[in-house]
């Protein structure tokens, strides 16, 4: 059904760049755990519960291909030595205007990438 005046969130956004790109096998074929790139490490996803399990692949390809980003928090206790760096997807976070024309813009760079 088309839907002009519904919301998109980021886990469907993901999956629909993901899709487009013909990445399905790809995507269904993951089963590592979900991790975001920062700073030359792979940093885990902490709310990765409420991803759904069939759509993991797509939302760590989107993140991979760099089409969505993961927000990233920093968390220090009174004792800790070193700051901990926590990763966030945000699976149900409603897609702004300004967030899709970025997700388009970065989707449109990795497909003509792709052709070339």
């Amino acid at each position: 059904a088309f839907l002009p005046n519904a919301s998109v969130t980021r886990v469907s956004l993901a999956y629909s760049l993901v899709q487009s790109m013909a990445l399905q096998a790809e995507a269904n074929a993951f089963s590592g755990p979900l991790t975001a790139f920062y700073d030359g490490k792979r940093i885990a996803i902490d709310d990765v519960a409420s991803i759904p399990a069939s759509l993991r692949g797509y939302v760590q390809l989107a993140l991979d291909r760099g089409l969505i980003n993961a927000r990233f928090a920093v968390t220090q206790g009174p004792y800790d030595l070193q700051p901990t760096l926590h990763a966030y997807f945000d699976p149900s976070k409603t897609v702004t205007r300004a967030a899709f024309a970025v997700a388009a813009g970065r989707y449109q760079a990795a497909y003509q990438s792709a052709e070339d």
